[in-house]
């Protein structure tokens, strides 16, 4: 069973994941993981240095792909 630790490391993990998922060039899925992060971080403060860069990338994708 996971513990809150390992909760949270798995989270965090989504952004990696994404990372990756982006300079593999599928757009598609570093969306579906950042934004998967974002949900499970709902109810984050805002200003965490994890949520804005997450929202920041998000944003960009989803520009660069509505292009």
């Amino acid at each position: 069973m996971f513990g809150h630790e390992d909760q949270t490391a798995w989270t965090r993990a989504l952004i990696v994941v994404g990372d990756v998922e982006e300079r593999l060039g599928l757009v598609d899925d570093a969306i579906a993981s950042y934004r998967r992060f974002l949900d499970h971080w709902k109810d984050a403060d805002p200003g965490l240095p994890d949520v804005i860069r997450v929202q920041a990338r998000l944003k960009a994708l989803l520009g660069r792909r509505d292009r």
